[in-house]
């Protein structure tokens, strides 16, 4: 039996500004992983560096699991962008809901997102190291929003006569850096 699963509607959009600090973390470690591997570079030392920056160095482990599971069990391309573009992907947002979900507490939920995005045992393998990670960030009181607000991409007439996008609400942000992401 088939499950229905609803994260992000086709029609919204994100930039790096919408997220919160734990997010844009999480999502420069995807992109700076990704980087790595598309440029054959090591990125270890820059990751571990972030990592340490936030007080969470036992996160290296599960993100690296997190990514190989990633890397060798995607059932489709997925979409990854580059560190400085502030744009984020659909699958980008995919993955931020799924974490989200996970430090949530909604494991049945991560692993049905996973399921859709990575094959076989990859997707429990993805979903013990995001578990992992997620248990790590919150122990440096770095916990991502679940299900965060996002803009949405206006439709139909009047998003052609300039409509405006309806702004986001947004919490505080709190003093945390986000390591560069030169």
């Amino acid at each position: 039996m088939g499950a229905i699963v609803a994260i992000q509607p086709q029609n919204t959009e994100a930039v790096m500004s919408d997220l919160g600090e734990a997010e844009r973390l999480f999502l420069w470690l995807v992109r700076t992983w990704v980087q790595g591997l598309n440029q054959s570079i090591d990125v270890d030392h820059e990751i571990e560096a972030g990592l340490m920056a936030h007080r969470i160095p036992e996160a290296m482990t599960a993100f690296d699991g997190l990514m190989m599971s990633i890397a060798t069990c995607a059932a489709r391309n997925v979409d990854i962008r580059r560190r400085r573009t502030s744009e984020v992907s659909s699958d980008e947002i995919i993955l931020l809901r799924d974490f989200g979900a996970m430090a949530a507490n909604m494991r049945p939920l991560a692993e049905a997102v996973l399921d859709l995005m990575i094959d076989g045992t990859g997707q429990k393998i993805a979903a013990d190291n995001l578990q992992r990670m997620s248990d790590s960030f919150a122990s440096a009181a770095l916990v991502p929003a679940p299900f965060r607000q996002l803009k949405r991409i206006p439709q139909g007439p009047a998003a052609q006569k300039g409509a405006s996008v309806p702004e986001v609400h947004r919490r505080p942000s709190s003093s945390g850096r986000v390591p560069d992401a030169s």
